[in-house]
Parts: C-alpha cells; sequence; structure tokens
C-alpha cells in the first residue's frame, strides 16, 4: 500500500488522526534504492516486495536471509544475491522513523485524559506492515507505551467495518 493512516481512537470515537503517503510502496522503493547502492543490484518490485517480505525485520539478531534476483548495475546481466535481514535493516528504520515523527505529531494533539487512556491500554498496530518482524519491540520504547499487533493485521479494515454494519 502507499498509505498509513495513525488515529487515536476511545470509547467516544476518533480523538486525533491523520493519513500519511507513506506505506508499504514507500518502504519497497527505499529498500531497492539500498540494494541498489550497497550490493549494485537492480531489482525489480516482484523481488523486492518477496524480499520486504521474507526478511525484513528490526530484531537485532535477525539472521535469515533469501535469495533475490535482478539485474548487476555494472554489467547489466541477471544476478541472483544473498540478502539477510541485517542487510536492510537500514532502510527499514528510516522508514519507521518517518512514522513515528507522524505518530508523535498525532499524539501532540491528544488531550491528556486520552494520554492516559493510550498508557493504560497501549498501541495497537493494524495492517500489513505491522507484521514486521520485531516491530512491537522497536516501537514500545519509542513511544513510551505497550505496544501490540491485533489478531489478523491484514483484516483488521475489513473486520471493523463489519462490526459497524452489526452495530
Amino acid at each position: 500500500g502507499g498509505q498509513t493512516t495513525i488515529c487515536v481512537l476511545t470509547a467516544n470515537g476518533v480523538i486525533s488522526g491523520v493519513s500519511a503517503g507513506i506505506g508499504g510502496n514507500t518502504l519497497n522503493k527505499m529498500i531497492a534504492e539500498h540494494v541498489e547502492k550497497t550490493l549494485s543490484v537492480t531489482l525489480p518490485d516482484t523481488q523486492v516486495e518477496y524480499l520486504k517480505k521474507s526478511v525484513a525485520s528490526l530484531a537485532i539478531d535477525d539472521d535469515t536471509k533469501v535469495v533475490v534476483s535482478g539485474k548487476d548495475t555494472m554489467s547489466g546481466k541477471n544476478r541472483s544475491i544473498n540478502v539477510s535481514a541485517s542487510q536492510i535493516v537500514e532502510p527499514v528504520k528510516e522508514f519507521l522513523d518517518k512514522i513515528i515523527e507522524i505518530v508523535k505529531m498525532v499524539f501532540n494533539k491528544v488531550p491528556d485524559e486520552s494520554i492516559l487512556e493510550i498508557q493504560k491500554s497501549g498501541v495497537l498496530l493494524t495492517g500489513g506492515g505491522s507484521k514486521l518482524y520485531g516491530l512491537s519491540d522497536y516501537l514500545a520504547p519509542i513511544l513510551g507505551y505497550k505496544v501490540q499487533v491485533v489478531d489478523e493485521p491484514d483484516l483488521s479494515s475489513i473486520i471493523g467495518a463489519g462490526k459497524l454494519v452489526e452495530d
């Protein structure tokens, strides 16, 4: 996707929120540029998506590797490379730092009583990006709140809409 939506919800509804034009497609572009710069291989979009879903991680000890194929930037010939999670952690963190700035901006607009609710209940992550390995552990100390991923994050919007219709 190409969008990230951040909102603060309470029992009274939406308190603060924003949709930003930064999402999975942005992360893909950042990963592709990083691989091209550091490993001298230009990856097609399908391989970048596969790389992101297979090994993108924020866990320090993650040594997961995957083979991807693209074009060597020097020779132009097809080339397969092993890429580990640690080799692409830099663009992943840069991407998340942009998201964190937006989250902080949204939180700064929230009344104190709602901040108390966030402190009590924590932050819930939804959507495909929330499945990034190590995300909750990465965000919790930065945001200063408990962070957890909802069950079935890819379907959370559909499930939420269904509950609204039921009510």
